[in-house]
């Protein structure tokens, strides 16, 4: 359904679509590449009533946030999508496809999928310079 959006999107909206670089991701998509999701098998759109407002948004945000550190700590991989976002908030299509609650909006969007990279340590990094006072 997104990438429907999008091509529609590049054709009606010159706007967005130089704002957000539409084509780009459509013209990848044309040649097999997802390079907005990269193939990961779960979606996990967070969503509020619209009338709540910033309380929507933040409550979305703060349970993806948690969703993402959760992911991590069990292994799986976690990306957020905000063009996918984007999609949702402005397709009714979308929204009606995720089986969303009407008077609901869209506030974060998250993959989740197994990493095809592993890092076996963090970066190394320089010893922080503290100053006692």
């Amino acid at each position: 359904y997104y990438a429907g959006w999008m091509r529609a999107a590049v054709r009606e909206n010159p706007a967005l679509n130089e704002s957000m670089k539409l084509g780009m991701v459509v013209d990848a998509w044309a040649e097999g590449e997802d390079v907005l999701m990269h193939g990961a098998p779960h979606l996990v759109v967070a969503h509020a009533r619209a009338s709540l407002g910033p309380l929507g948004y933040e409550g979305c945000i703060i349970a993806l946030a948690h969703l993402e550190l959760a992911a991590h700590s069990m292994g799986v991989g976690a990306c957020w999508v905000g063009f996918f976002e984007v999609a949702a908030v402005k397709s009714t299509v979308i929204q009606r496809a995720l089986g969303m609650p009407q008077g609901h909006r869209p506030y974060g969007a998250m993959v989740l999928g197994r990493p095809k990279n592993r890092y076996s340590r963090i970066p190394v990094r320089k010893s922080p310079s503290i100053a006692w006072l």
